[in-house]
C-alpha cells in the first residue's frame, strides 16, 4: 500500500506545478523561468512527450487587438478528446458545447471571470478569455513534459534554455515549439530593446511591494516580475499603460496565491478596476467554491486556494435557481419536480404537505394507509415498499394481524402455464374472526361466503363487497382494511391497511413499520435473506412443496416476445409519452421491468402486458395523478369491448350507478375508494341485479337491501375424491364421507405452518398424518416438539446457533431466540454507479461530478458533524462507464484522499481531531474511525461504508438517511423526497457549477454486440459456483448490474468491469456467511505470487479473508468485529518476522515497524513528535512524559531505529510528551522488552520463560537471547527498513532480536509487566509466573556498558556504525531477566545514550489481583520500547509504584553504587574480549568511547 506524505493546509504551495502566460507575451515555466516571447504563432504550451502515450497536448495562439496582445485560440487534446477555446466559443470534438460541460472525464465550467477546464487525468487549465492562461499539472507528470512550459523537472534553465551546451534565447526556445498550420509560415516578432527606456524599476518595485502584497514578499521573489513590469512599461504607449501594468500585477497576485499567500485588494476605481455582473464584488482572494441556494455549504469543503474574480458579498449566496445574482439565503427559491416555488409557498401530495423556507423544504407527513399489491401473479410490493418476485404454487398468507385472528387475507398463487415461472393469482380469501366468516373471490368475479355463492353487493360481519366496475371488486371493512381486486385482464389485488395496523401485520405484505429492511422477517424470529426463503414460510398447506430459485430470463427465450414487450412496455418510461405526467410521483422503472418480464413469460402476452401497464396507472391514481386517454393507443381492446349497455371510464371512485342506489339508499352507495377504471353504466342508466344497464323506470324495487322477487342462491358442492394408497404412518382422509364442516387435507399441519391458523374454503381429500403428529415436509410425520428451526433454506435442530448480522440466534421450540445487538448499517457502492443505501434501497446513478455519499452535517446536526464522504467517478469507455473512483474522506480536521489505489492525508484548518486507523486487508484499503465510521475500498470501483447505529437518522447523502425507512431515502439536499434517481443524485453534487447527470441509454442497447458476451460471463453469479449463497443473498440485482457494466466497458477494462461486479456479489455473500471461492486462473485471477520473494511462498489468495493479522499499524492484531471477511492476497508471516508492514508489503520484525500516529503518519524509532500537534495512536489519549530526544540517523535504509538520551527514572503515562508513538487495543498495561540472559550482571528471575508480562499473557515484549553480559547486535535484513536485532553470543549491547512478541499484550493477568531492554525509561514494574497486578517486590538489574558495537548487514547499506552507551549501573536482585541498555543499532548512524538512573523493580510469585489494570487498554511508545497502560494507571502507580519508589530507591541506589566499582573492573576485560571476538566475527572495527 503506497501512500503520499501528509500535506499541511488545504492547498499547499504549488508554484512548481503551475505554468502561465499573461500580458505582453510573458511566460512562466513550471520550473520558475520567466521569459518573453512576442509571437502570434501557434505554439505547443505543454504536452506529455516523454511517455509512450501522449495523454495531453495543449497549444495556444495570440493575436493583437487594439494594439494589445490577447489569446485568440487554445487547442487542447486531452486523452483523445479535442477541446477548442476561443472568445465566446467552446467546441468539443467538433461540436459546440453548452457550459457547464462534462464528458469523458473532462469538466468545463464558466465563472464570471474564467473558463476552467479540469481533466481527471491530472490537469487543470484556466483562461480569463483575454490575456491570461495557466496550466496546473499533477506531480505524476514531473520530468515528462515538453513545450513552452518546460520539462517540469524542478530545475530552472536546465533542458529548456540550453541545447548542446549553448544557451538559447527565448525566441530560439520558442521556435522549438512553434507549430505552423499546413500552409502557414509564421515568424516571431522581435522584442525592442529596453535601453532607451527611463529607469522604471523603482515604480515597479513600489507597485509589487505595496501593502496589498505584504503576505507575498516572503513567499515569492519579485525580481522577475519587476523585470516584466519594466519591459511592459517601456514598450507600452500611453493608451495601453494601464493594460501593461495591470496584467503583470495581476499575475504576481495569482502567483502569490499559488505560493500560499493571500493578497489584499490592490485595485481601485481609478487603477485596474474590474466590473462584475449582478450585485457581485471583485475580490483579489475570494473563495472559488461558491455558496449557492442549492448548496449553501459548498465553501466549507473547498480544497482550492483563493482566486481573483467576482464573488457574492458576505452574508449572501448565489441564486443558482433563478440566476439572479446574490441574495440572502432566506430569499432562496425551492424546486420540486421541475417547478419553482417562492419562499413560503407550499405543495401537497397524498401523504404530505411541504412548504418552502430558505431553499429548503419543510414537510409534514399525513396519516396515510399502507398499500400492498400482488401483481402479475408473481410481483409483490409490501406495505413498506419492498418489491420482490415470487412464483408460488400454494395458498399463501398475504397479510394478517399478528396479534390475533381478526383478519387474514390469503392469495392462491398457482401455476397456470407450462413453465414453473408462469403463475397466476387464482383466488383471494378474507377470513374474519378466527375463520368465523370466510369470503372467497374467484377470478370470474364470483364471491363465496362460507362456501356459499353470494350475489354482489354483499354486506355482513362488518364487511361490504361490491363491484366498482366490470374490472374491479371492492371489499370494504369496518376495521381499517380495504381490498381492491382487479379481474381484467388478469386477477390482481391491492390491499390498503390503515395506520392502526402499523407494526401489527405479517405475511407476504410485510410488517408495515416503514422499514423495508425487516420485511422478510418470519414468525420464527429471523430475517430471511431471499424472497423465496421468506415466501416459503407463509404457505398455508403442508402438502405444498417449497419453491426453488429460478434465474431464467423469459425474454431471452423468444426474440419476438422480447421485441413485443420492448415496444409496448417502453412506453411506460417514455419521458414524453402518455405516462410522463406521473413520472415525478411514481418511478416507472420497476413497472417497466415487470411489464417486460410478464409479457415474455405469459402465454397470453397482451393480457399480462396490459395488466402491468394498468398497475402503473393504478399506482398513479393512488398518488392523485389521473392518467386519461392512455387506452387510445395501448390495450384498447378492453376499453372497446364493454357490454352494449355500458361505457368505459378511466376514473371510477364510487358505486352509485346501480338500481340499489337509485331505488333505496344502499350501504354500497356511500363508499368511496381509490380511482379504478372499467366498464360502468352510462349517464342516466343504472345497473340492475342481472348486470344490465337499464333506465330508472326499469329498476326493480328493494326492501331493506333485498329484491322483492327472491334471488337465487347457488350452493357449491364438494368434489368427490377417491383415496390413493398412503405411506404409513399417513392415513387417507375422504371428504365425501365426512360430516359437514369437517376439514381435510387443507388443514394438515406441518412444521412450517404449525402456528398458522387454518382457513378452509373447501374440504380437500388426501393423505394426512394421524392425530398428534405433523408433517415433516418430506413425506413423513413427526411430533410437533421435534420440529427443527429453518433459516435461508437450511434446517437446524434445537440448541443450534447461527449468526444473523451482528446477533447470535439459538433454536428453541421451533423458533429463534436472538440477541438484540444494534448492528452497523452498510451502504454499498459498486461498479458503474450501483448503490445500496443504509436502509437497503437499490438504485443506479451515473454522474461525472463529485457527490456527497454520506455525512453527519445534516439539517438536524449541521454544527456538530464529524465526517463527510465524497466520491468522484473516473470514467473510461465511449459510454463514460466508471472504471475507478476517487474518494475524499473528511474526518474532523483531516482529509483523506483515496485515488489510484493510494491515499493522501491533508491537514485542514477546521474541525477537531478524529482518531482513525488505516490498514490493508486483502484487496481492500480499510479506514476505521472512532466516530463510528468504517470505509472499505477495493481501490477500484467498489466501496462499503459502515456506520454505528448510534448515528442512525443523523446522516444524509446518496447513501440515504439511515432511519430504517427506505421509502424516504431519496431525500434531496433541499429536504424534498423525490422518486427519480437522477433528481436525487444531482441534488447531492458538491459543486453547483458541475452539469446535471442525464438519463443514459442502456449500454447493452447501445452496444448490442456486447450483450451476449456479458450475459455469458455474468451467468457465473447465477451458476452452481454460488449455489451456497443463492439462499442468503438474491443474485438477480447483482447479475443485472454485472451485465450492464460489462456491456458498457467497450474500450478496455471489460474484464475489470465484469470482475468488479462479480466480486461485489461475492463480498455480499461473504458478509452473509457464505464464502465462495469463485476466482480461478481463467476467471478474474489474483496473482498473489507477485508479492512472494524468489523461492518463497508466503503469500496466498484467500477468498474469505484471513484472521486479523499483526501489522505494523495494528501490532496487537485486533480488528473490529464489524469488518467482514475481505478477499485478497494475505501473507503468512514467519515467527522470526511476525509483523506485516503494509507500506512495503513484507513481513518484518517488530523493531522494523517504527510507530504510527492516528493520522497514519509514520515515525522512525526514536523520532520525536510534538505532543501539541502530535497524533498519537487511535483510541489513546495517553503519552509518555519523557525528555528523550532522538539521535541523528544518516541511513540509506528507509527506516532505522535509533537510540535515545533519557534522564527519566520512571516511564509512566501522562499527557505532555515530546516523543510518543502509539498503537491500539492492547490488553496489557505495560510491557517492555525482557532479556533471558546468563550474564553475571543480569540475574534472571525464578520460573521465568522470557516475558516481561505475567505467565498468562498472550504477548510479551521483545526478548533477547544472549549468552553474555554484552552482546553485539547484528542485523541481516533485506528490508528497506532496518532495525537492530540480536541473536548473538557476543557480549556487547542487549538490543532485541527475532522476537515474535509485541508490546501490546492481550488477556494478561498482569496489571503492569515490564522488564526493559533498550529502554530510556527509568523504572518499570514487572511480574513473572504470577497472577499479580503491579509489582510489590524489588529487583533491579543493569548493564553497565561503556562500549557497544553493532553491525548491520543490510541490503540498503554496508557501512559500519558504532554506537556508544554510557549507562548508570544498578544491582540486580530477583530480576525477571531485565537488561536496561540504551544501545540500538542503525545503518550508517551513530547514537549515544546517557541514562542517569535505570531501575527495574520486579516481583516473583506475587498473589495480587489484576482485576482492574487490564481494562480500557491504550499504549504508547518511547524510542524502541512500548509501555502499555490502562485508565487505572493512577491506581497502579499509587499501590505499587510508590512502593517501588519509596521502599526500594535507597536500596537500588546503594546497590547500584556498590556495583559500579565491580562493573568498572570487569569492563576492561569484557571489552577486550568483545573487541577480539565480536569484531572479528562481524567484520567491524568498533572504537571505544
Amino acid at each position: 500500500m503506497s501512500r503520499i506524505p501528509e500535506i499541511a493546509g488545504v492547498s499547499p504551495i504549488h508554484n512548481g506545478q503551475v505554468c502561465s502566460t499573461w500580458g505582453n507575451y510573458h511566460f512562466k515555466t513550471f520550473d520558475g523561468d520567466i521569459f518573453q516571447l512576442p509571437s502570434t504563432c501557434n505554439h505547443v504550451v505543454t504536452s506529455l512527450c516523454k511517455s509512450s502515450y501522449e495523454d495531453f497536448n495543449i497549444q495556444m495562439r495570440r493575436q493583437v487587438v487594439n494594439n494589445q496582445p490577447t489569446i485568440s485560440k487554445i487547442t487542447m487534446k486531452l486523452d483523445g478528446v479535442v477541446v477548442e477555446l476561443s472568445k465566446g466559443s467552446v467546441v468539443v470534438n467538433g461540436n459546440n458545447a453548452t457550459l457547464p460541460f462534462s464528458q469523458s472525464g473532462i469538466l468545463i465550467e464558466e465563472t464570471p471571470s474564467y473558463i476552467k477546464i479540469k481533466a481527471k487525468l491530472g490537469l487543470v487549465a484556466i483562461w480569463n478569455q483575454d490575456d491570461s492562461f495557466l496550466v496546473e499539472m499533477d506531480i505524476k507528470f514531473r520530468n515528462k513534459t515538453c513545450g513552452l512550459c518546460g520539462d517540469f523537472n524542478g530545475i530552472q534553465q536546465f533542458d529548456e534554455f540550453y541545447s548542446h551546451g549553448m544557451k538559447l534565447s527565448p525566441v530560439d526556445f520558442g521556435n522549438f515549439w512553434k507549430l505552423d498550420g499546413p500552409t502557414e509560415s509564421c515568424t516571431e516578432n522581435t522584442l525592442p530593446s529596453n535601453q532607451n527606456c527611463p529607469n522604471l524599476k523603482p515604480v515597479c518595485e513600489q507597485l509589487l511591494s505595496g501593502p496589498a502584497f505584504s503576505s507575498c514578499k516572503d513567499l515569492l521573489a519579485i525580481d522577475s516580475f519587476v523585470e516584466s513590469c519594466v519591459s511592459d512599461l517601456c514598450h507600452c504607449d500611453n493608451s495601453t499603460k494601464s493594460f501593461c501594468l495591470c496584467n503583470t500585477i495581476s499575475e504576481y497576485s495569482r502567483q502569490c496565491v499559488h505560493a500560499g499567500g493571500k493578497p489584499k485588494q490592490w485595485r481601485t476605481e481609478q487603477f485596474c478596476y474590474k466590473t462584475c455582473p449582478f450585485n457581485m464584488e471583485y475580490q483579489e482572494c475570494g473563495n472559488p467554491c461558491v455558496d449557492t441556494c442549492s448548496n449553501p455549504e459548498r465553501g466549507q469543503l473547498c480544497e482550492e486556494h483563493c482566486s481573483d474574480g467576482c464573488f457574492c458579498p458576505p452574508g449572501t449566496v448565489f441564486d443558482d435557481v433563478n440566476k439572479n445574482g446574490c441574495i440572502a439565503l432566506s430569499q432562496c427559491y425551492c424546486r420540486h419536480n421541475g417547478k419553482t416555488y417562492v419562499p413560503g409557498e407550499s405543495y401537497s401530495s397524498t401523504c404530505k404537505d411541504c412548504s418552502c423556507a430558505g431553499g429548503q423544504w419543510k414537510c409534514v407527513d399525513k396519516d396515510c394507509p399502507g398499500t400492498c399489491a400482488v401483481e402479475g401473479g408473481s410481483h409483490i410490493n409490501t406495505y413498506d415498499g419492498k418489491a420482490y418476485t415470487f412464483h408460488g404454487d400454494c395458498s399463501y398468507v398475504l397479510t394478517k394481524d399478528c396479534d390475533g385472528m381478526q383478519f387474514t387475507v390469503l392469495g392462491d398463487l398457482v401455476q397456470c402455464g407450462l413453465s414453473d415461472s408462469e403463475t397466476c393469482l387464482k383466488a383471494v380469501t378474507l377470513s374474519l374472526s378466527e375463520g368465523a366468516t370466510v369470503i372467497n373471490i374467484q377470478p370470474n368475479g364470483k364471491a363465496f361466503v362460507n362456501g356459499i355463492y353470494s350475489q354482489l353487493p354483499f354486506s355482513a360481519a362488518g364487511v361490504t363487497i361490491f363491484r366498482a366496475s366490470s374490472f374491479f371488486i371492492i371489499v370494504q371493512t369496518t376495521f381499517g382494511l380495504q381490498l381492491e381486486i382487479q379481474l381484467s385482464p388478469i386477477m390482481q389485488v391491492y390491499i390498503a391497511a390503515s395506520t392502526v395496523w402499523q407494526q401489527r401485520t405479517c405475511g407476504l405484505c410485510g410488517n408495515f413499520n416503514n422499514n423495508q429492511g425487516d420485511d422478510f422477517k418470519v414468525l420464527s424470529g429471523v430475517t430471511e435473506g431471499t424472497a423465496i426463503g421468506f415466501a416459503n414460510t407463509w404457505k398455508t398447506r403442508a402438502s405444498c412443496p417449497d419453491i426453488k430459485s429460478s434465474f431464467e430470463s423469459p425474454c431471452s427465450l423468444s426474440l419476438d416476445n422480447e421485441k413485443y414487450a420492448q415496444h409496448w412496455c417502453s412506453q411506460l418510461a417514455d419521458p414524453k409519452g402518455l405516462f410522463a405526467p406521473c413520472h415525478t410521483a411514481i418511478s416507472p422503472d420497476m413497472y417497466k421491468e415487470n411489464c417486460m418480464y410478464d409479457s415474455c413469460n405469459c402465454e397470453k402476452s397482451e393480457d399480462c402486458m396490459c395488466a402491468a401497464v394498468s398497475s402503473y396507472v393504478h399506482a398513479c391514481a393512488a398518488e392523485g395523478i389521473q392518467l386519461s386517454g392512455w387506452r387510445d393507443t395501448i390495450c384498447n381492446k378492453y376499453s372497446t369491448s364493454c357490454p352494449s349497455t355500458m361505457v368505459y371510464s378511466y376514473s371510477i371512485k364510487s358505486s352509485d350507478r346501480s338500481c340499489r342506489c337509485y331505488s333505496d339508499s344502499d350501504f354500497t352507495c356511500s363508499i368511496t375508494f381509490e380511482s379504478v377504471d372499467g366498464c360502468v353504466c352510462s349517464e342516466g342508466t343504472y345497473l340492475d341485479d342481472e348486470g344490465k344497464c337499464v333506465a330508472p323506470a326499469s329498476c326493480p324495487c328493494y326492501y331493506k337491501g333485498s329484491v322483492v322477487s327472491p334471488g337465487e342462491v347457488i350452493s357449491k358442492d364438494g368434489t368427490m375424491w377417491y383415496g390413493p394408497t398412503c405411506v404409513a404412518p399417513m392415513v387417507f382422509f375422504n371428504c365425501s364421507s365426512a360430516s359437514p364442516g369437517v376439514r381435510g387435507l387443507e388443514c394438515q399441519k406441518s412444521c412450517n405452518i404449525l402456528d398458522m391458523a387454518c382457513i378452509s374454503t373447501e374440504c380437500i381429500s388426501g393423505c394426512m398424518c394421524p392425530s398428534g403428529l405433523v408433517s415433516d415436509g418430506k413425506g413423513g410425520c413427526i411430533k410437533p416438539d421435534l420440529c427443527p428451526c429453518s433459516h435461508n433454506g437450511a434446517t437446524y435442530q434445537p440448541g443450534d446457533s447461527i449468526k444473523v448480522d451482528c446477533n447470535t440466534c439459538t433454536c428453541k421450540d421451533r423458533k429463534w431466540q436472538c440477541t438484540t445487538n444494534l448492528c452497523h448499517g452498510t451502504c454499498a457502492i459498486y461498479g458503474d454507479g450501483h448503490y445500496i443505501t443504509f436502509d437497503g434501497k437499490r438504485f443506479t446513478f451515473e454522474g461525472d461530478c463529485e457527490y456527497t455519499l454520506t455525512k453527519d452535517y445534516c439539517e438536524n446536526n449541521n454544527a456538530n458533524g464529524s465526517f463527510r464522504v465524497i466520491t468522484e467517478n473516473i470514467p473510461c469507455g465511449t459510454t463514460g462507464t466508471t472504471c475507478s473512483k476517487a474518494i475524499k474522506l473528511f474526518l474532523g480536521n483531516n482529509e483523506l484522499i483515496l485515488t489510484e489505489g493510494n491515499y493522501q492525508v491533508v491537514e485542514r484548518n477546521t474541525g477537531e481531531a478524529v482518531p482513525y486507523q488505516i490498514r490493508t486487508m486483502g484487496i481492500y484499503l480499510v479506514i476505521e474511525a472512532n466516530n463510528g465510521l468504517i470505509l472499505m475500498w477495493d481501490r477500484k470501483t467498489s466501496m462499503f461504508i459502515k456506520l454505528n447505529p448510534q448515528i442512525k437518522g443523523h446522516v444524509c447523502g446518496l447513501c440515504g438517511n439511515y432511519d430504517g425507512n427506505a421509502n424516504n431515502d431519496f431525500t434531496t439536499r433541499s429536504q424534498a423526497v423525490v422518486v427519480n434517481p437522477l433528481d436525487f443524485g444531482n441534488s447531492w453534487k458538491v459543486s453547483a457549477s458541475c452539469p446535471d447527470a442525464k438519463s443514459k441509454r442502456s449500454p447493452c442497447t447501445a452496444n448490442p454486440y456486447r450483450q451476449s458476451w456479458s450475459q455469458k460471463q455474468c451467468s457465473i453469479i447465477q451458476s452452481n459456483v454460488f449455489t451456497d449463497c443463492h439462499s442468503k443473498v438474491d443474485p438477480s440485482p447483482f447479475y443485472d448490474a454485472c451485465v450492464t457494466d460489462s456491456c458498457a466497458c467497450d474500450s478496455g477494462g471489460d474484464c475489470e468491469c465484469f470482475c468488479t461486479a462479480v466480486a461485489a456479489y461475492a463480498e455480499a455473500c461473504n458478509e452473509a456467511g457464505a464464502c465462495i471461492a469463485w476466482r480461478n486462473p481463467q476467471i478474474c485471477p489474483l496473482f498473489c505470487d507477485y508479492y512472494n520473494p524468489t523461492g518463497e511462498c508466503e503469500w496466498h489468495y484467500k477468498a474469505c479473508g484471513a484472521q486479523c493479522m499483526k501489522t505494523c499499524r495494528n501490532p496487537s492484531g485486533s480488528c473490529s468485529t464489524q469488518i467482514p471477511p475481505l478477499e485478497g492476497c494475505y501473507p503468512k508471516c514467519p515467527p522470526a518476522q511476525p509483523f506485516f508492514d503494509e507500506d512495503i508489503m513484507k513481513c518484518v520484525e517488530k523493531e522494523q515497524c517504527g510507530c504510527y500516529g492516528r493520522d497514519g503518519k509514520h515515525y522512525n524509532n526514536g523520532e520525536k513528535t510534538n505532543s501539541s500537534s502530535s497524533r498519537s495512536s487511535t483510541n489513546s489519549s495517553s503519552s509518555t512524559n519523557s525528555s528523550s530526544s532522538s539521535s541523528s540517523t544518516n541511513s540509506s535504509s528507509r527506516r532505522s531505529s535509533s537510540s535515545t538520551n533519557s534522564s527519566s527514572r520512571r516511564s509512566s503515562s501522562s499527557t505532555n510528551s515530546s516523543s510518543s508513538c502509539s498503537s491500539t487495543n492492547s490488553s496489557s498495561r505495560r510491557s517492555s522488552s525482557s532479556t533471558n540472559s546468563s550474564s553475571r550482571r543480569s540475574s534472571s528471575s525464578t520460573n521465568s520463560s522470557s516475558s516481561c508480562s505475567s505467565t498468562n499473557s498472550s504477548s510479551s515484549c521483545s526478548s533477547t537471547n544472549s549468552s553474555s553480559r554484552r552482546s553485539s547486535s547484528s542485523t541481516n535484513s533485506s528490508s528497506r527498513r532496518s532495525s537492530s536485532s540480536t541473536n548473538s553470543s557476543s557480549r556487547r549491547s542487549s538490543s532485541s532480536t527475532n522476537s515474535s512478541s509485541s508490546c501490546s499484550s492481550t488477556n494478561s493477568s498482569s496489571r503492569r509487566s515490564s522488564s526493559s531492554t533498550n529502554s530510556s525509561s527509568g523504572r518499570s514494574c514487572s511480574s513473572t509466573n504470577s497472577s499479580s497486578g503491579c509489582s510489590s517486590g524489588r529487583s533491579s538489574s543493569s548493564t553497565n556498558s561503556s562500549r557497544s558495537s553493532s553491525s548491520t548487514n543490510s541490503s540498503s547499506s554496508s557501512n559500519s556504525s558504532s554506537s556508544s552507551t554510557n549507562s548508570s549501573r544498578s544491582s540486580s536482585t530477583n530480576s525477571s531477566s531485565s537488561t536496561n541498555s540504551s544501545s540500538s543499532s542503525s545503518t550508517n548512524s551513530s547514537s549515544s545514550t546517557n541514562s542517569s538512573s535505570v531501575r527495574s523493580c520486579s516481583s516473583t510469585n506475587s498473589s495480587r489481583s489484576s482485576s482492574n489494570c487490564a481494562e480500557h487498554v491504550r499504549w504508547t511508545e518511547t524510542e524502541d520500547d512500548r509501555q502499555c497502560e490502562t485508565e487505572d494507571d493512577r491506581q497502579c502507580e499509587t499501590e505499587d509504584d510508590r512502593q517501588c519508589e519509596i521502599e526500594d530507591d535507597r536500596q537500588c541506589e546503594t546497590e547500584d553504587d556498590r556495583q559500579s566499582e565491580d562493573d568498572r573492573q570487569s569492563e576492561t576485560q569484557d571489552d577486550r574480549q568483545s573487541e577480539t571476538q565480536d569484531d572479528r566475527q562481524n567484520g567491524i572495527t568498533s572504537e571505544g568511547g
